[in-house]
């Protein structure tokens, strides 16, 4: 597909995700004022589609019945539509049947995830400023700019003066901790 038509194609997505928002929003306020006014909510279903981080995603316990890590994580990254945390991610898989590899304890899980997604950057983008993951797909500019930037820093490695990586030692006791 020609990029300028992929990139319209996007941007009217994220209006209609917007616009699917709106709508839902609307009819939780209808629910509200149903509720208030002594009646039954009309739209009992809305509820039910919330997630436990306040997203209404449609999860099934059989969404990411799978042993594919990184395609589970990106097929919740589109069903989003924007950048996740790593907890919002494992609770999404967990809650859509994933089958985590073995060695992947419960007390791991989220440290393990959030290291494999992050290593996984030529698909998942990691914002640092809010310590989330998105597809580089939502950021084309940026995606631009990283494909720049991985060119200069393969030039700067053949010189032997390479970047530390941006996840941190301290990042990932966070993600360890549940705080992101």
């Amino acid at each position: 597909m020609d990029t300028k038509l992929k990139d319209a194609v996007d941007v009217l997505y994220g209006q209609l995700n917007e616009l699917e928002e709106k709508k839902k929003n609307i009819m939780r306020t209808i629910n509200d004022l149903s509720v208030i006014n002594g009646e039954e909510k009309p739209f009992s279903e809305i509820d039910s589609n919330i997630s436990s981080t306040g997203s209404s995603i449609r999860i099934e316990p059989d969404t990411f019945y799978s042993e594919n890590v990184n395609g589970m994580v990106k097929k919740y990254l589109k069903m989003k539509g924007k950048a996740a945390t790593a907890k919002e991610i494992l609770d999404a898989l967990e809650r859509g049947g994933f089958v985590f590899p073995k060695q992947w304890t419960d007390k791991l899980r989220l440290k393990n995830l959030a290291i494999m997604i992050r290593k996984n950057s030529t698909e998942f983008a990691y914002i640092v400023s809010n310590k989330s993951f998105g597809l580089w797909e939502f950021y084309p500019d940026m995606k631009k700019q990283r494909d720049k930037d991985k060119a200069n820093k393969a030039m700067q490695s053949e010189a032997g003066t390479t970047e530390p990586d941006d996840l941190t030692e301290e990042d990932l006791a966070e993600i360890e901790n549940g705080q992101s």
